[in-house]
């Protein structure tokens, strides 16, 4: 469904990713803060009005069995 919806918009398709992620929301629930970095979901709204959810993880530290 969300292909769907970033298909029908006006934005290039090259750039469809960046504005998505650059929508900002309510969050659905406080944003988990942990391994440096952050992750939660957000409520954006799109260009039609439609509610969408974007998950959203940044800055997490990732660290490796070996």
């Amino acid at each position: 469904m969300v292909v769907q919806i970033a298909a029908e918009t006006e934005v290039a398709p090259q750039d469809r990713f960046d504005y998505y992620w650059n929508q900002r929301g309510e969050w659905v629930e406080e944003p988990n803060v942990r391994r440096g970095g952050e992750s939660g979901v957000q409520r954006v709204v799109g260009r039609d009005g439609q509610l969408l959810y974007a998950k959203r993880q940044t800055g997490h530290i990732y660290r490796s069995w070996l």
